[in-house]
């Protein structure tokens, strides 16, 4: 066997899901071994130890209900291994589960395959896959071209161990075929791959492919299990004053305005330590500000490490191995998006469906809601440039489009502004610019039947003129509840690095190292945003 090639376990009780990794990793001469049935919590410490072919990625699913041992065991025996937790969940990852992956060593969480945007999300979690195991991206022309080629091939089943018997598991054989009289791995085409999805989702269209996540028991066990972790361990940085990797010059730096609140902190406590890493904020000129401003200004060449509140874009990872290198997104904090209305709406509360019902035009009117006969304004900014606005497009509408009537706005100021005047209007952002206004009122929100979180911690204060009231007392964020993700719309800051081994890879590994660091992690909490550590 070519000692070159790579190795993919994968836990998944799903026979699709594993098809769909198959098909896609067999591109890419990277061997995949399924089990569809998982060891226990006391054998799990055994499989892993008695596995003769080392796996270099671990992908596992949610779902498994022994899915923390299973991390655990597994980042003992392969510490330099990585782990990608996948889920079926359309609203992401609690930050519950954030907080647990990143104490697990989890390195990407990723939305297992959808019957709705299959393209895209192919292209989204081979290209992370791809990155974990060192492979360029996937070529844009090369995905292009082959939905033209239905070349009829057949890929081979996943590698599955029939051992029931974890403790000791049986020896895996791998079936090598002949081609053109050497040996070598099957490659089946990306685009046979997207047929074979299309040709699933027409089959099952009106069959439910994914069986639900019993998300609420696992929550509960990762987090006593994190907690207890994060109590016992440090992390794997070093004290704010020992870095002794910080580069000297003038680094450009830039986008996503949720931000604002922690370069405004944390940029001075980094000045007055290492004076000689001189940080300056670039503005976006003539657009948007925002996380796809920055993201582009990086690709340009404008930034050297970027600011985000979403994760980076199939399309990004594209235009960058274009250029000769990759992006890599390191997690710092994590935020809560708060849905905001005038204070006089007597509405205190909206689902997760209601939201995107709103937002796609299909309810117009408060009434609808058990509100007064008063028309909706709904306020977004562009989600090309904002990612805020782009996580709400692809979490809470699943990438379908805003309802033509929905009102741009240039900024989170001018959202805040346009709603302050509009009895009507509803506008969403991060928790930390809805919650503490004064003018505004922040909405409980609910994923469905599950219970009313409120952003912030109640009681509600209103706005008015008593010592009780906002301004002199003023909503504080509920920082529990985003942290132990009953809150339903949370999702990651990030710093987005360029990986091309130049000063720009160096300033922005840097700047992650520092703020992951105890003494910045605190800082992070007193802006409003719940720190990775």
């Amino acid at each position: 066997m070519d000692t070159n090639t790579k190795t993919v376990l994968l836990f998944q009780p799903c026979r699709f899901q594993a098809d769909m990794w198959r098909s896609i990793l067999w591109e890419h001469n990277i061997i995949l071994i399924w089990e569809e049935n998982y060891p226990t919590e006391q054998d799990a410490t055994n499989y892993f130890k008695k596995l003769e072919l080392k796996p270099n990625l671990l992908i596992i699913d949610l779902k498994i209900d022994n899915a923390y041992e299973i991390c655990r065991s597994f980042a003992q025996n392969y510490s330099s291994s990585k782990i990608i937790l996948t889920t079926d969940l359309q609203d992401g990852y609690s930050s519950a589960i954030r907080r647990w992956a990143v104490n697990q060593g989890v390195d990407e969480m990723l939305i297992n395959f959808q019957k709705e945007n299959l393209f895209s999300n192919v292209i989204t979690n081979i290209n992370l896959v791809l990155k974990l195991l060192e492979f360029p991206p996937a070529e844009e022309k090369i995905l292009v071209k082959t939905l033209d080629s239905l070349e009829q091939k057949t890929a081979p089943t996943p590698l599955r161990s029939k051992e029931t018997n974890y403790s000791q598991p049986q020896n895996i054989s791998f079936r090598e075929p002949q081609t053109k009289g050497k040996t070598v791995f099957p490659v089946v085409r990306i685009g046979f791959v997207l047929v074979f999805i299309a040709i699933i989702t027409i089959i099952v269209d009106n069959t439910n492919l994914f069986s639900p996540s019993p998300v609420d028991a696992l929550q509960r066990k990762i987090l006593i299990k994190s907690k207890t972790k994060a109590q016992k361990n440090s992390i794997a940085i070093k004290a704010f004053g020992q870095i002794n990797t910080i580069p000297q010059g003038i680094f450009n730096y830039g986008g996503s305005t949720t931000w604002s609140a922690i370069h405004d902190i944390v940029n001075s406590k980094i000045a007055k330590q290492y004076p000689e890493f001189n940080l300056r904020y670039l503005p976006a000129i003539d657009t948007t500000p925002g996380s796809g401003t920055g993201i582009k200004m990086l690709l340009q060449g404008d930034l050297d490490f970027a600011h985000s509140s979403r994760s980076i874009e199939p399309e990004e990872h594209i235009l960058a191995h274009q250029q000769g290198f990759t992006l890599r997104e390191y997690h710092i904090a994590i935020d809560a998006i708060a849905i905001g209305v005038h204070p006089s709406l007597p509405v205190l509360s909206l689902t997760v469906e209601e939201l995107k019902k709103i937002y796609l035009g299909e309810i117009t009117n408060w009434k609808e809601l058990n509100g007064p006969d008063l028309p909706i304004t709904a306020f977004t900014r562009i989600p090309k440039h904002g990612g805020t606005a782009r996580f709400f497009e692809r979490n809470v509408l699943h990438d379908q489009t805003f309802n033509r009537d929905v009102k741009y706005v240039y900024s989170t100021t001018d959202g805040l502004r346009q709603l302050k005047n509009t009895p009507g209007g509803i506008y969403y952002d991060s928790a930390t610019g809805i919650v503490p206004q004064c003018h505004v009122k922040p909405l409980s929100i609910a994923n469905n039947d599950a219970k009313f979180v409120p952003p912030y911690n109640p009681p509600y204060i209103p706005p008015g003129l008593g010592r009780h009231n906002c301004p002199h007392q003023r909503n504080q964020l509920n920082l529990a509840a985003i942290e132990n993700g009953t809150y339903p719309l949370t999702r990651y800051l990030s710093v987005i690095v360029k990986q091309d081994g130049g000063r720009a890879q160096e300033a922005g590994e840097a700047y992650t190292k520092l703020l992951l660091t105890k003494e910045i992690q605190a800082l992070i909490e007193e802006t409003g945003f719940v720190p990775i550590y």
